[in-house]
């Protein structure tokens, strides 16, 4: 009787542990997390990458499964409106992934008022520059500068 118990109490906690879900890094992993719906893949509404994704053709291997995605899961209307709203959408929830341009999230990430792990994926999608205007000695110019 007491190896029944203790073999019962074992399976149990055995049965509740969760398993540890790996990030996503890599834009491989991102077009089968758009693939397998693994993941809400969202950007900002309208923002200038938004039709890329949005209206992607099937000749684009990338672009395409994630704008099916983003269709299939949110459309327009489920996306980000505001810049302030990307961190705390992903560090609320970790099913869901943010597309922005890495200084932005690199930015909203340091300053975030609830400082949280977050990941920022290792490949780029575009390879734009982004250039961010600050007044001298603004104390803005020491964080970007230590990204």
């Amino acid at each position: 009787m007491i190896l029944g118990n203790l073999y019962g109490s074992n399976l149990y906690s055995l049965l509740t542990i969760s398993t540890y879900e790996k990030g996503v890094t890599t834009i491989a992993e991102l077009v089968n997390a758009a693939k397998t719906d693994s993941h809400r893949i969202l950007m900002m509404r309208y923002s200038s990458y938004f039709d890329r994704f949005y209206h992607a053709t099937p000749d684009n291997p990338t672009f395409y499964p994630i704008g099916l995605h983003m269709n299939r899961t949110s459309g327009p209307a489920g996306m980000i409106t505001n810049n302030s709203h990307m961190i705390p959408a992903v560090a609320n929830d970790r099913s869901k992934i943010i597309i922005s341009m890495r200084p932005f999230l690199a930015f909203n990430r340091k300053f975030s008022p609830k400082r949280r792990k977050l990941n920022i994926g290792k490949e780029d999608l575009f390879p734009d520059t982004l250039g961010l205007v600050f007044q001298k000695r603004s104390p803005f110019c020491l964080a970007v500068n230590t990204m």
